[in-house]
């Protein structure tokens, strides 16, 4: 039999899983379930970096090492956009247990936009076969969405830290 290689790639999205999953379990019952929530987000955010990082090495914008960065770029951005599906979705489950309105804030509000965006990121880059033709597109809409991401980011610290 040959050596099974874990990548660091892997390695990293495997840690991330279990990270994720042990916060939600400690966290999903009482009054600390946003922290399940914020953890989620973290790991977003820095999942963004590399697909952010990943983007412009194949961009040229980075030096690029390696022969594997679309495959890379690709992985990284599937976890992102399940994140980003997910973080939102557990975040209005933190709210019913609240007894809030949903989506009352605009905080949730960007939630819902950063998913749609993700998906519609995601979507034509595993449909097409040939990328060439909407480049441009997802290059702008990447960079939006990191800004979005970012944003969301700091009015969820903001509202955690002035409730």
């Amino acid at each position: 039999m040959g050596k099974v290689r874990i990548g660091r790639l892997n390695l990293a999205i495997a840690v991330s899983l279990v990270i994720i999953i042990v916060s939600l379990a400690l966290t999903y019952q009482g009054e600390y379930r946003w922290v399940g929530h914020a953890v989620v987000s973290v790991l977003g955010l820095v999942t963004l970096g590399g697909v952010v990082t990943t983007g412009m090495r194949l961009a040229g914008r980075l030096r690029a090492s390696g022969t594997e960065l679309f495959r890379q770029h690709r992985k990284i951005s599937i976890l992102f956009t399940i994140l980003m599906v997910g973080t939102p979705l557990y975040g209005l489950w933190v709210t019913l247990g609240e007894e809030e309105p949903l989506l009352h804030t605009p905080h949730g509000w960007l939630g819902v936009v950063i998913t749609a965006i993700a998906l519609a990121q995601l979507t034509p880059s595993i449909i097409l076969k040939r990328t060439t033709t909407i480049r441009h597109f997802h290059r702008i809409i990447g960079y939006s969405l990191a800004a979005l991401v970012l944003a969301q980011v700091i009015i969820g610290v903001y509202m955690v830290l002035t409730e």
